[in-house]
C-alpha cells in the first residue's frame, strides 16, 4: 500500500493495535491459502517483480534430478576418460623410455663389438707382422663356394670343379659338379697346407673336357709354359764365420729337366728377398 516507504510503514504500525495486527495477519493467511501460485505470480508480474515470478514457477523435480544426474554422469565419464588417457600416456612414456634405453644399450653393445673386432684385427695384424719378421708363413684358409657361366667346348652343361693352388705345390680342389653352368660347391673353409711366405694364390675352374684336351696334348707331345717366382728365404743357417756381421751369401738354383736357373747372390743376409 505504501510502496516500500519505510516511514509510512512505521507510522501505520504505530497507529495499529496488536489486536488489529492479529486480525490482519489472520486475514493475510486466509487470503494466502485461497490464492493460487498462478494468482500470486500474476500479482507479482503486475507489480513488476519478474525475477520473483521466475523463482515461483512450478518445477518438475524429477526432470531436474534426471538432468543433474545426467550432467554428473557426463562429468564422471569425462573424468574417467581423462584418467585413462593419462594412464595410457604414462604407459606409452614408460615403453618409449624402455625402448630408448634398449636402443642405447644395443648401440653400446654394437660399439663394444666393433671395438673388440678392431682390437682383434689389430692383434691379428700384429701377430702376422711378427710372424713375417720371423719368416713364419701365415695359415691360409680358403672356401670355394660357387661359379657362374661356366662354358665348355664339348657340351652345354659341363662337369666342372675349382682348384686353388700356389706355385710351390700347395693345392685345394672342390668336388666335381656335374652337368651345370652355375656350379655350387659350398666347400667348407679348409686350410691350404704348404702355403709359404709371398706365395700367390691361383684360382681356376676346370671342366672334364679340359682334362681330355690335356691328356690329348700330352699324347701329342705338346709342351706348355711354366712360370717360376723365387721370392725370399728366411732363417737360413749361417755357414760363414759370423765375425763382424760376416754371414752366408745365399742364392737359389732351380733345375727343371736339363734347364737350370740361378738367382743373384745376396751378400751377408740370412733372410734374403729376391722376388724374381
Amino acid at each position: 500500500k505504501h510502496k516500500g516507504n519505510i516511514a509510512r510503514v512505521r507510522k501505520q504500525l504505530a497507529m495499529t493495535s496488536e489486536k488489529d495486527l492479529r486480525s490482519q495477519r489472520e486475514e493475510l493467511v486466509a487470503a494466502t491459502v485461497q490464492t493460487t501460485v498462478e494468482d500470486a505470480a500474476q500479482r507479482l508480474l503486475n507489480a513488476g517483480a519478474d525475477w520473483f515470478v521466475e523463482e515461483l514457477r512450478p518445477v518438475d523435480a524429477e526432470e531436474l534430478h534426471r538432468e543433474r544426474a545426467s550432467k554428473l554422469e557426463e562429468l564422471r565419464l569425462a573424468h574417467q576418460d581423462a584418467v585413462e588417457e593419462a594412464l595410457q600416456q604414462a604407459d606409452e612414456s614408460v615403453v618409449l623410455e624402455e625402448e630408448a634405453q634398449g636402443a642405447m644399450a644395443d648401440d653400446e653393445h654394437i660399439v663394444q663389438q666393433l671395438a673388440q673386432a678392431e682390437a682383434n684385427q689389430r692383434q691379428e695384424l700384429g701377430e702376422l707382422q711378427r710372424q713375417w719378421r720371423m719368416g713364419v708363413p701365415p695359415r691360409v684358409f680358403v672356401m670355394m663356394e660357387r661359379g657362374e657361366g661356366i662354358q665348355s667346348r664339348v657340351k652345354d652343361r659341363p662337369d666342372c670343379y675349382c682348384v686353388c693352388e700356389t706355385l710351390r705345390g700347395a693345392r685345394l680342389q672342390t668336388h666335381i659338379a656335374r652337368g651345370v653352368t652355375h656350379p655350387e660347391w659350398d666347400v667348407d673353409e679348409r686350410e691350404l697346407e704348404g702355403y709359404m711366405m709371398f706365395d700367390t694364390l691361383l684360382f681356376a675352374v676346370f671342366t672334364r673336357d679340359h682334362e681330355e684336351d690335356e691328356d690329348k696334348s700330352i699324347k701329342d707331345g705338346k709342351t706348355g709354359e711354366l712360370t717360376l717366382t723365387i721370392c725370399a728365404a728366411f732363417n737360413l743357417k749361417n755357414l760363414d764365420t759370423g765375425i763382424l756381421g760376416d754371414v752366408s751369401d745365399p742364392y737359389v738354383v732351380a733345375r727343371i729337366g736339363d734347364q737350370e736357373f740361378k738367382t743373384p747372390t745376396i751378400n751377408d743376409d740370412l733372410n734374403p728377398v729376391w722376388k724374381e
